[in-house]
């Protein structure tokens, strides 16, 4: 009985950010010359954002290496909440509120034992009212750190081991800035998954950019730096 089970906690657990989001409404690149960082600060600075815009950054399951698998989109202008990261209590999720108004459509893409990326954002009324919300993010970050052991949500025969650690992501050759997390789970001691999210900020706009690596076999290093490329594939898409 167990066996069938388990291989559904996994994508469960994965996928419990995005359908929080929909039920609310529905290493990093070196900091470049001071002249470099000025440019690109100032061209996030002249850049016309719009909810459009941002989604249009957002990769395709062809794009994030996930041709084949599913897909979800949660509709523009519905999404209240950004989640933080995933805690080892699913239940108690670690978000910040935000005007729905302001998010863009959210996108979900999976392939079954391989990845699942989310992709949201909100296009803030000005800079400064998203440095406010960037500034929410970082006094609950320390809710992202941790390291514990549980039973999972859907099966209480089984024994989820998960840790989370916060990192700076600083100012890229993009302009955006903000936070990587990096998360570990493992069912009963046998590793299931490992994720980086990005929290991000450019100008007006924030990200929430989550990449969860099923990849069974390959080295935690490597699985994090293949996440960390797929996600930049996001802010390198030109404004």
């Amino acid at each position: 009985m167990c066996k069938p089970i388990r291989r559904s906690v996994a994508p469960l657990i994965g996928l419990f950010g995005l359908l929080a989001s929909g039920c609310g409404a529905g290493g990093a690149a070196a900091v470049g010359s001071g002249e470099k960082s000025q440019s690109s600060g100032s061209a996030a600075a002249a850049t016309k954002w719009t909810p459009e815009k941002v989604s249009a950054l957002f990769l395709d399951a062809a794009g994030a290496g996930l041709t084949g698998g599913k897909s979800h989109t949660v509709p523009q202008g519905t999404i209240d909440k950004i989640i933080l990261c995933v805690p080892l209590n699913p239940l108690k999720m670690p978000t910040v509120p935000v005007e729905k108004t302001h998010s863009t459509t959210g996108q979900e893409s999976g392939v079954a034992g391989k990845g699942r990326i989310v992709q949201e954002g909100w296009v803030l009324p000005d800079e400064a009212k998203a440095t406010e919300l960037s500034r929410q993010i970082d006094s609950k970050m320390s809710e992202c750190r941790y390291s514990g052991s549980t039973q999972a949500l859907f099966d209480k025969d089984v024994r989820v081991d998960s840790s989370s650690t916060t990192h700076a992501y600083p100012r890229d050759e993009f302009g955006w800035q903000g936070h990587r997390i990096e998360q570990t789970m493992a069912l009963d001691r046998k590793r299931n998954s490992v994720s980086t999210e990005l929290l991000v900020r450019r100008g007006p706009v924030i990200l929430r950019l989550h990449y969860i690596n099923y990849t069974p076999k390959t080295a935690e290093p490597e699985l994090r730096s293949q996440n960390l490329s797929v996600l930049r594939k996001v802010l390198a898409h030109p404004a």
